[in-house]
């Protein structure tokens, strides 16, 4: 959630922009995280932005429902 987005900001993109300067990702994941195509393209954009520093230790997975993580 991010309370400083104006209503009239595109929130793909205002989202997206977010997610690129972010230097850490906490996931809720549940089975509905792991059908989500929003979700799953926010993780690949967190992996690719920090793909140069091998950042994936700022990745912190909180399981909400039990899920099968070989998805």
């Amino acid at each position: 959630m991010d309370h400083d987005l104006a209503k009239n900001d595109i929130v793909l993109l205002t989202l997206v922009e977010k997610v690129r300067l972010s230097r850490t990702l906490v996931l809720f994941i549940s089975p509905s995280y792991q059908h989500s195509k929003w979700c799953q393209s926010e993780l690949i954009t967190f992996l690719a932005n920090n793909a140069a520093t091998k950042n994936k230790e700022s990745v912190f997975i909180v399981e909400l429902e039990p899920v099968d993580r070989a998805c």
